[in-house]
């Protein structure tokens, strides 16, 4: 019954702490909306700005229609969530954070696509894309994932390389 509170208690956290992430993206892209001023702010020597970019397309400002956006969007949100779900019952933790890091960026941003028919991108690095915080979740969720299957010890591998060792 203990493990089973406290993986319950892990779960909440984790939930509550991407729903406090959400919720700070959504005050920076309201501050950059209606506070921002029109010529945007340099903060370090022309190598970090706050900028106001109404971003029309998806990645990299690619242009495509909103309704293939949307279903590209959600399927990616529920193969994720899925994702989720499958990771909490082997406790693959890593894969949790990922995954909800990724749904909450995809969120965030699929928000500003429907009230406002393109996405709040703010911030500005040199020789970067303009960029929201959604971005940079989405960004640090797919690294985690990237990390954790790269890294992830692969008991068949193991087995297949110890079989060839007994050739002899």
């Amino acid at each position: 019954m203990s493990n089973v509170r406290t993986a319950l208690h892990y779960h909440i956290f984790v939930w509550v702490f991407l729903v406090i992430l959400f919720i700070v993206d959504r005050v920076t892209k309201f501050l950059a909306l209606y506070v921002l001023s029109r010529d945007g702010v340099f903060v370090y020597d022309h190598a970090l700005g706050f900028f106001l970019e109404r971003n029309r397309g998806i990645a990299f400002s690619l242009p495509l229609p909103v309704y293939i956006v949307g279903i590209v969007v959600l399927g990616v949100v529920v193969y994720l969530v899925w994702l989720m779900k499958e990771a909490q019952s082997r406790g693959e933790y890593p894969v949790i954070w990922g995954a909800g890091l990724m749904v909450i960026g995809a969120l965030a941003n699929a928000c500003d696509r429907i009230r406002f028919g393109y996405v709040i991108d703010f911030i500005r690095l040199t020789r970067w894309p303009t960029f929201n915080l959604a971005d940079v979740f989405i960004i640090i969720g797919v690294s985690i994932l990237i990390g954790f299957y790269l890294f992830k010890s692969n008991p068949y591998a193991r087995s297949t390389a110890h079989s060839n060792d007994r050739r002899n």
